[in-house]
């Protein structure tokens, strides 16, 4: 009877203890901020309630426009979410902005970068911004043809990473800090097929074709306007040589229009990709690889005499 009484109190020690455990990790994860790539985990909303900032009056993640601006010369930076700083905690850390600190007072350097935008989407934000541009910089990554690519037909079901879990699985995951945190450190096939996805747009010479031409927009507009324009080549750095196949097709693209390709692969050949990274689930391009990028860019409009 005492054993058993003993047992019976061991037991009840350790749930008390698993649960007061299990407690302060959860209150522990509830305010533990950390970027994730497609931004489906509890920690992302924290992470960007935290640092997505600041956020300006026409929605993007920059500065205010001061009422001097139209006096400097107008850089615009154009892109998704590498432009944007998806996973950079300081604006001041990103591309754009390390980029206006060479340049000057002279100069005002606007970022109108969109997470998840495409090309057809940057046409949009490129025409409906109230300054023009003096020099773009077009921030290029391997899903800005995903638009095009689903306008023609090419099939990508989107991220569903919760279905295929039971309803009390998904009901635990997608509301316990702990164990959304544990669920997004797993493999998950959606990336995948998602990667597949590009890989099949890229490869189908109507759709690539066509997603040419979008991007023959922005060198038409850019000589429309005597403006310089520059293109900002990032790939996927865990999948860098992958992606290479078709973004060098798109660099050569740029090439033999005549403009500037930057390609980001080349700049950081021989960095090992973890070093690249946000983080092991954030793959966009970290604080070191945007300094990079600004230091290049900086030489290119030194040598083309832009600045």
């Amino acid at each position: 009877m005492k054993r058993k009484k003993g047992l019976l109190n061991a037991a009840a020690v350790f749930l008390c203890w698993a649960f007061c455990i299990l407690g302060a990790s959860e209150i522990f994860f509830r305010f533990l901020p950390v970027s994730h790539g497609i931004n489906q985990a509890l920690s992302s909303r924290l992470w960007f309630k935290e640092y997505w900032k600041p956020v300006n009056r026409l929605g993007f993640r920059d500065f205010e426009i001061e009422e001097n601006a139209a006096g400097k010369k107008k850089v615009i930076v154009l892109g998704d979410s590498f432009a944007a700083g998806h996973g950079i905690r300081s604006v001041k850390d990103r591309f754009s902005n390390i980029l206006a600190g060479k340049l000057g007072r002279d100069f005002r350097v606007f970022n109108l970068g969109v997470n998840g935008a495409g090309t057809l989407q940057e046409i949009n934000t490129l025409h409906s911004f109230p300054f023009k541009p003096d020099i773009l910089i077009l921030s290029y990554s391997p899903d800005d043809i995903k638009e095009r690519a689903l306008s023609l037909g090419v099939k990508f079901e989107g991220f569903m990473p919760y279905e295929h879990l039971s309803p009390w699985l998904r009901f635990l995951v997608s509301r316990s800090y702990v164990c959304n945190f544990v669920f997004w450190r797993l493999p998950h096939a959606e990336y995948g097929r998602y990667f597949s996805f590009l890989e099949s747009a890229y490869a189908n010479e109507a759709v690539f074709n066509a997603h040419l031409g979008d991007l023959k927009h922005f060198i038409d507009y850019s000589r429309a306007q005597g403006a310089s324009l520059y293109a900002v080549i990032f790939p996927y750095f865990g999948a860098a040589a992958q992606n290479q196949a078709y973004l060098g097709k798109v660099a050569d693209f740029f090439k033999g229009e005549g403009i500037a390709a930057i390609e980001v692969a080349r700049l950081t050949a021989g960095i090992p990709p973890e070093k690249l990274v946000v983080n092991r689930t954030d793959q966009h391009a970290n604080e070191q690889v945007n300094a990079i990028v600004a230091d290049e860019l900086f030489r290119r409009l030194t040598q083309d005499g832009r600045f």
